[in-house]
């Protein structure tokens, strides 16, 4: 409270407690991947490798986004995207982005919670 005609200091200013960007069990990992998203979007991630494409992960969200130089001159937009991830798809998302050929982000529609089954597609389509 401030009194009629009193000063507004900091000290009379109250601070929203901020929440953490991740919750227990949860890591922020960042990883480079072919597509183009904005922090706060949903996305699903495929992985693909030499044998396979597989969709990895469903409905994660985006904490920060930002551009990333391209594989090869004039190759596909890439983006550096910081995914909330458990910890365990972290792992996952770290290996996948040591070896496979190529990682992808995939928007969602807003609101779209929707989930599928495990989908691989190999080399026998």
């Amino acid at each position: 409270p401030v009194p009629q005609g009193g000063t507004v200091t900091a000290e009379l200013l109250q601070r929203a407690a901020e929440e953490p960007p991740v919750k227990r069990g949860e890591r922020a990992v960042e990883i480079v991947a072919s597509g183009t998203v904005a922090a706060g979007t949903r996305v699903d991630v495929l992985v693909s490798t030499e044998k396979a494409t597989r969709l990895a992960l469903q409905d994660v969200e985006v904490l920060a986004a930002k551009p990333a130089p391209p594989k090869e001159e004039g190759g596909p937009r890439r983006t550096s995207a910081t995914l909330r991830v458990r910890v365990s798809e972290a792992v996952f998302l770290i290996a996948a982005q040591a070896y496979a050929q190529d990682v992808q982000l995939l928007a969602r529609i807003p609101g779209d919670t929707r989930t599928t089954e495990e989908l691989i597609v190999g080399q026998g389509l």
